[in-house]
């Protein structure tokens, strides 16, 4: 009854357009940030989603009117364990350029078109990036694909 109410009023629909369109623009604007950030600063997905949460918890936090002192106190009280964290959790040597190898990959597939043929797969380097065919930092003892 009330849905059937809601979509007889033309002002309603409007109202529900307006709020679509709102909608798709700022999730093509959050999406288009994640990849922008995620690109320029080489990092995964995940690492991306992180920062934007913190940013996004505060943004919200006084949204919401919880008052500019919370919302300025919950991020900067999380910051030194993020800190602390990141300082104990990230790898000393972080090159940019990683050889790994991929063993699910055919031999005449592009990425692989300059790569190494070895035992476990074709060996190959590159600025390595979280995705499709890169789905986990590479180990010595895993391939990446």
């Amino acid at each position: 009854m009330g849905a059937r109410l809601f979509f007889a009023t033309p002002r309603q629909r409007a109202l529900l357009c307006l709020g679509l369109a709102v909608a798709a623009g700022g999730a093509m604007v959050t999406v288009n940030t994640g990849v922008l950030v995620r690109d320029s600063l080489h990092r995964s997905a995940g690492d991306v989603s992180w920062a934007l949460d913190a940013f996004g918890g505060g943004s919200m936090a006084a949204a919401a009117g919880a008052g500019l002192s919370t919302a300025a106190g919950a991020p900067a009280g999380v910051a030194p364990a993020a800190t602390v964290a990141a300082v104990a959790l990230w790898p000393r040597r972080d090159p940019g350029h990683l050889g790994h190898v991929h063993s699910a990959l055919p031999a005449g597939h592009p990425h692989v078109r300059d790569a190494v043929a070895t035992r476990a797969g074709w060996w190959h380097g590159h600025d390595y990036r979280i995705g499709t065919l890169h789905t986990r930092w590479p180990t010595s003892a895993r391939s990446s694909a």
